[in-house]
């Protein structure tokens, strides 16, 4: 009778062991965390890139990671951007180019500035992309980012926003936006920008970082509703938008713009003369919501 007591109570110990596993983590960013393979996999479909998810926040990653979420629309264009300024006016000229000829840029080590008998000649090459993902039944997520090809030499306030059509979805969410960096000491995330959502978007203001950089990219999402719960929409559209301040300019002054879904960002006039200016990177979804 003793000898079974004793198994017996043992065999519950063990029973009440929780084991502890060590699984390898399927990724691990910059910031030391750890994600597993269904964690980066939602992050991918949120319209997180490889470069966003390395730099990511412990609270973003949070934030995000469990959402089951599903990409339906993405839009990337890549642009190539001419400054000229002389005394002290800048003139900016952008054109749309392919892919193809974004990567022959990247891989070519010409001078981005040089002097000419017009003035200070400036190119600059970025890449846009704007997604739109299903994050449930009742909620859709809009997502731009900006990434700049070479290191711009003026380095003020810029704008980046997302347009959508009011008759359709709403803001369901506050803007949030990222700017990540990378310079001699490593990689960088800071977040001071001043968001603004308005009735037809949403859109953030801030400062690009001093100093010697090797990579620079900002991004702003937010989540989006049916602005009419009994409404069957069947077409969304998201438009990415870009503006780079080729003058310095203060950050009351650069909140001066709106946004909508035809013409991204529309600036001021009275800091229109302050920016460069792109074509939107406009994603549309076709469906039954």
């Amino acid at each position: 009778m003793r000898k079974i007591l004793y198994t017996g109570f043992l065999v519950l110990l063990l029973g009440s062991i929780t084991p502890i596993v060590n699984a390898a983590a399927y990724y691990t960013n910059y910031n030391n965390i750890e994600m597993t393979e269904q964690e980066y996999s939602n992050l991918v479909e949120l319209g997180f890139t490889e470069s966003e998810i390395y730099q990511m926040s412990n609270q973003e990653f949070l934030d995000n990671k469990d959402l089951n979420a599903t990409l339906v629309s993405e839009k990337e264009e890549y642009y190539k951007v001419t400054t000229i300024t002389k005394n002290g006016v800048s003139t900016s000229t952008s054109e749309v180019i392919t892919e193809n000829q974004y990567q022959q840029e990247k891989n070519s080590s010409n001078l981005q500035t040089r002097s000419g008998y017009d003035g200070i000649v400036t190119t600059d090459y970025k890449r846009m992309r704007t997604s739109i993902t299903q994050v449930n039944s009742n909620e859709y997520r809009y997502k731009v980012t900006l990434t700049w090809l070479n290191i711009p030499s003026t380095r003020s306030h810029d704008i980046i926003a997302i347009g959508f059509e009011p008759s359709l979805v709403q803001l369901n969410s506050s803007v949030y936006f990222q700017q990540n960096y990378t310079n001699s000491s490593g990689s960088h995330s800071p977040v001071t920008c001043i968001p603004i959502a308005g009735s037809n978007g949403g859109s953030a203001v801030f400062k690009l970082p001093t100093g010697t950089l090797s990579a620079l990219s900002s991004y702003l999402y937010y989540d989006v509703i049916k602005a009419d719960e009994d409404f069957t929409v069947t077409e969304m559209l998201a438009s990415g938008d870009y503006a780079h301040a080729t003058s310095s300019i203060s950050e009351t002054n650069a909140q001066k713009h709106s946004v909508n879904h035809a013409d991204g960002i529309v600036l001021n006039s009275s800091i229109a003369s302050y920016y460069d200016g792109i074509n939107i990177a406009q994603a549309s979804w076709y469906g039954t919501w």
